[in-house]
């Protein structure tokens, strides 16, 4: 993002000298493929103690909160 929105010459300030843009792609890669792996045993662990009509309580309160 600071290649995108700051000027080149900035870019010495960088601790290699030059924006590192492919490491950056590399770690966003990283983070959202971890992320992608890790969300659906997360919600399942958060969901598992809970009942279908407490599930569905807890839905609804939700709903009634955005409205």
């Amino acid at each position: 993002m600071r290649a995108a929105l700051l000027p080149e010459a900035y870019a010495v300030a960088e601790p290699v000298g030059t924006w590192q843009l492919p490491l950056a792609a590399l770690v966003l890669l990283a983070w959202a493929a971890i992320g992608t792996l890790l969300a659906p045993r997360t919600l399942r662990r958060m969901t598992s103690k809970e009942s279908g009509s407490r599930l569905n309580d807890r839905q609804q309160r939700a709903l009634q909160r955005t409205i």
